[in-house]
């Protein structure tokens, strides 16, 4: 029996051999790496909701097998039980071989059959714990690649449009690069090095000083936060990767190759700078809600062919909000237009607000509010901002936490870029004439 349950598992971990997560330390790992967290997985519940997580995956363009993914878990579990059998029949051996060692007429032959099981379960509990450590770790990536639940108010195919102001420009433009270049407002010598120059450097610092006024009216309180964030943190905000596609990595000298809990380059204005801080963090329930924002920088890879662009740098200057509430909380969504319109409006700009459709969502978005302005050049819509609802997706992953009657509960985290500064300026600048940066600054001086 035994063996062909080794057998088994011998099976599952050659066909499915995954990257090491920082996020989900299994106990093999646990002398070598320092488990931050352990993050609470509630796929028990999904599976009870199957169809409705079909459609989530389905929707998002994903490629999961969910059929696949249960029938993991339920080997996986039926695992555990089996170490739980064990480790329970070892302790009811080692106790019942304690009370023949205190009994004077207790016979010499039977204490040694129990030592021989108790060898026995030992071993196999041994064996079945060094076996199960792939397809525990394969399984729980596995898990943590699921994507959050859908809003009810995320649309399934096309973007919904929630409020437009101004008349969209009709006209044709010269790129904002030209523009900027003629104008000597930016120096561009690559996506990793671009320079605001005369107005532009100018309008920037009126500009994100326009939207913190406006945050600080709303009773948002501006936050510090560092410039980079660990692999376990990107890892529960977005999903498990270890390329540095998606971020910069940064070597550590002290810290060996084996080290899967990596130094990132994320930018203090961003969702996992802001996660870093609350990761582990219990908050008092009468502290809610939180509502706190930066301006700082994002810092993204790009290719370093890529077309010449303020929509494209791999450091952008970001405005970025944080809210938490409590669990369950009442939906704030018309809120948050509300809020997002009566910031934009004063600028005298055309932009619109739109709900994002789940397959342009990230895994960890249940729903997405894009600002967007119109690139005159591109011809399209490009997004200068967003907010986007998490629910406890966050909190859950990475042990964000509050008390309520001793009972520990996951706040719902609403966060998002208010404001992309160099995508804002690249779209005025093709939407205006040359004089658009003067007439902005007076404009931002009386509002």
């Amino acid at each position: 029996m035994m063996t062909n349950y080794k057998n088994t598992l011998f099976k599952f971990r050659n066909i499915y051999r995954y990257f090491s997560s920082a996020l989900y330390i299994t106990g093999d790992k646990a002398q070598t790496t320092f488990a931050v967290l352990t993050p609470i997985i509630d796929f028990e519940k999904q599976i009870i909701h199957k169809e409705d997580l079909i459609k989530n995956v389905t929707a998002r363009g994903l490629k999961i097998n969910v059929d696949d993914l249960i029938k993991h878990w339920i080997f996986f579990q039926d695992i555990v039980k089996r170490k739980q059998i064990l480790e329970i029949t070892r302790a009811d051996i080692s106790q019942t071989i304690g009370k023949l060692l205190k009994c004077p007429d207790a016979d010499p032959l039977e204490i040694e059959k129990f030592k021989i099981h108790a060898k026995m379960v030992k071993d196999d509990l041994k064996n079945l714990k060094e076996s199960s450590y792939d397809i525990e770790e394969t399984t729980m990536v596995k898990v943590l690649s699921l994507p959050n639940i859908l809003h009810s108010k995320t649309p399934l195919n096309d973007e919904n449009i929630l409020y437009t102001h101004l008349k969209k420009p009709e006209f044709d433009s010269l790129s904002h690069m030209d523009k900027g270049t003629e104008l000597k407002y930016i120096k561009y010598l690559d996506p990793f090095t671009c320079y605001l120059k005369s107005d532009a450097a100018l309008f920037e610092i009126k500009l994100l000083n326009y939207f913190r006024q406006a945050l600080l009216k709303l009773n948002y309180i501006q936050f510090s936060n560092p410039n980079f964030c660990r692999s376990v943190i990107s890892e529960g905000c977005d999903e498990i990767c270890h390329s540095d596609e998606k971020m910069f990595g940064i070597e550590e000298q002290h810290h060996e190759e084996s080290n899967i809990n990596k130094l990132r380059l994320c930018g203090s204005a961003s969702l996992f700078s802001f996660m870093a801080y609350f990761s582990r963090h219990l908050v008092p329930q009468n502290a809610f809600s939180l509502k706190y924002f930066n301006l700082g920088k994002i810092y993204q890879p790009v290719k370093e062919k890529s077309i010449r662009s303020l929509f494209s740098l791999s450091q952008q200057t970001v405005l970025h909000i944080f809210t938490a509430d409590l669990e369950n909380s009442p939906d704030n969504l018309d809120i948050l237009v509300d809020q997002i319109s009566k910031i934009y409006d004063p600028l005298g700009i055309h932009y619109r607000i739109a709900i994002l459709p789940a397959r342009e969502l990230k895994k960890a978005e249940s729903l997405r509010i894009s600002i967007q302005m119109y690139s005159n050049f591109e011809k399209q819509y490009v997004e200068i901002g967003n907010v986007s609802l998490y629910s406890s997706y966050l909190s859950k992953r990475l042990l964000f936490t509050y008390s309520d009657k001793k009972e520990r509960r996951y706040p719902e985290v609403t966060s998002g870029s208010l404001l992309n500064f160099h995508k804002f300026l690249g779209c005025v600048f093709e939407n205006s004439d040359k004089n658009v940066l003067t007439g902005f600054l007076n404009k931002l001086n009386n509002v």
